[in-house]
């Protein structure tokens, strides 16, 4: 799922302009190219993303 992460990113930015209706959750505001755009799930701090990895 990690490598589809920028390949849903980039369909999401040719439908909707910026990839997503909120200038503050984009996630190539932060960290681009690095912060994950998706996740699967989030719990208190840590954030899993698609590739199921913790980001803490």
């Amino acid at each position: 799922m990690l490598a589809k992460g920028p390949a849903l990113w980039q369909d999401a930015k040719n439908l909707i302009p910026g990839g997503n209706q909120l200038l503050s959750k984009r996630s190539e505001k932060f960290l681009p190219g690095l912060w994950p755009a998706y996740y699967a799930k989030a719990k208190g701090c840590d954030v899993i993303h698609g590739g199921f990895r913790r980001l803490t």
